[in-house]
């Protein structure tokens, strides 16, 4: 079997191997997401000391302007375009780029990152040997983001933060930095008293309840929310990477690989018994002493009730959901929801990262094997309503709901899954 049903509007999950695979529910009134490029860019517009270089048709230069007119203006900082003439169409721009980018280094460019579009990639170019003497000198990050080969942001985000840290990676091996030694309770309490910030918090969205567990004499929690603050991490210090946004993640794992650094993930975690595991990881790694361990328990025990209530209340019903959010990882929400006791029909999914692929394994292990689809009906996505997947109608999660799952994480997270669920009173 292929997996494909519905007309070829989706396909299981278990069968899907790259993003070429996922098929468009039905005809889009508009175009879908932009393409990588659009995000990469809208990070760098208010990033200082890190230029791009747009490599593409007239059509990439033109949007690209678009992304990028309320870029930083310093003498380190520019923002280019290269566009690809009829001859190097055919023949391929190479040496054109390497000029570019000479003139962007003599200028000033501290940093910069080229930006691979669709035509540069369809006739096969290499940027990365052509610069490899460049390189030595100024730090190049070429990312390939052509659109063709990603249906959303996705790819923006994860080739941008995984050269991000390759960056920051390269110039602390260059430096005395001893990054060999492993994390340790032991190195831990060290830094603890030379005040060192161990927790890094990765993400657009800081978990206030991390505050409240630790004592004031826990060392300081550094939020790191925007590309640019990247640098903050003290390596000296060492710590543990908290993610609170997936696309962070490909960042933290790059740091995970090269220098052992602890991940403690938040933005894929929808149960109580994992958020608990998860925040008691963080204290056991510091042999903190939280404020009141009773009244910790206690938190986690009601969650734990709050789901156990839901479970017998839907026991013997069918219920059934389908995903439509491009925001977060639906895949873990599906697993998530399908542990309730609920049956996901199917998932909006754009890009197959990391991150999804996860849990699809997940997913995979349990037996769950959804539909999936790029939901094209942007305006449905908002509303509370039933849709046809494989000839079943199926509830949908309402929009509404999933933007307060994005704007919370650790327990507010779970009680507001377990409210979306609760609005949800109709069956199928």
């Amino acid at each position: 079997m292929s997996g494909k049903s519905n007309q070829e509007m989706t396909i299981a999950l278990d069968y899907i191997e790259d993003d070429q695979q996922i098929p468009l529910f039905k005809t889009p009134v508009y175009q879908g997401s932009h393409c990588p490029m659009h995000v990469v860019l809208a990070m760098l517009r208010k990033t200082e000391n890190i230029s791009s270089l747009v490599v593409g048709t007239h059509e990439c230069a033109y949007y690209s302007r678009l992304v990028i007119t309320n870029d930083i203006k310093n003498k380190y900082t520019f923002h280019y375009t290269y566009v690809l003439d009829e001859n190097e169409v055919v023949f391929g721009c190479e040496e054109g780029v390497r000029s570019a980018l000479e003139e962007m280094i003599n200028e000033g460019a501290r940093k910069i990152v080229v930006i691979k579009t669709c035509v540069p990639e369809l006739i096969g170019e290499d940027f990365e040997n052509c610069i490899l003497d460049l390189k030595e000198e100024t730090p190049i990050m070429v990312l390939n983001l052509a659109h063709f080969k990603s249906n959303g942001y996705g790819l923006g985000y994860e080739a941008f933060f995984k050269e991000l840290a390759h960056w920051m990676i390269d110039s602390v091996n260059s430096t005395s930095i001893d990054t060999s030694m492993p994390i340790s309770k032991g190195i831990l309490n060290q830094q603890r008293e030379m005040d060192n910030p161990l927790i890094y918090v990765l993400g657009a969205v800081f978990p206030k309840e991390l505050i409240t567990f630790f004592k004031r004499s826990l060392p300081k929690i550094i939020h790191i929310n925007k590309p640019h603050k990247y640098s903050h991490l003290d390596l000296e210090a060492r710590g543990i990477l908290l993610i609170t946004s997936p696309e962070w993640s490909a960042f933290a794992s790059e740091i995970n690989q090269a220098w052992g650094w602890p991940i403690i993930s938040l933005f894929d975690v929808y149960d109580a018994h994992t958020l608990e595991t998860q925040y008691r990881t963080i204290l056991d790694y510091y042999e903190a002493e939280i404020v009141d361990d009773t009244a910790l328990s206690k938190v986690f025990s009601e969650m734990c009730q709050l789901e156990a209530t839901y479970q017998k209340r839907i026991e013997g019903d069918k219920v059934t959901a389908y995903i439509g959010s491009s925001d977060i990882v639906t895949s873990s929400l599906a697993y998530a929801l399908n542990q309730l006791g609920i049956e996901v029909k199917a998932l909006h999914i754009e890009w197959l990262g990391e991150n999804q692929i996860k849990w699809q394994k997940r997913c995979q292990e349990i037996g769950l094997n959804p539909q999936v689809t790029f939901f094209t009906e942007d305006q449905g996505l908002y509303q509370k309503q039933t849709i046809t997947i494989c000839g079943e109608s199926t509830l949908k999660v309402p929009r509404r709901a999933i933007m307060e799952l994005e704007e919370n994480q650790g327990f507010a997270k779970i009680e507001k899954m377990l409210e979306l669920i609760n609005c949800d009173k109709r069956r199928a």
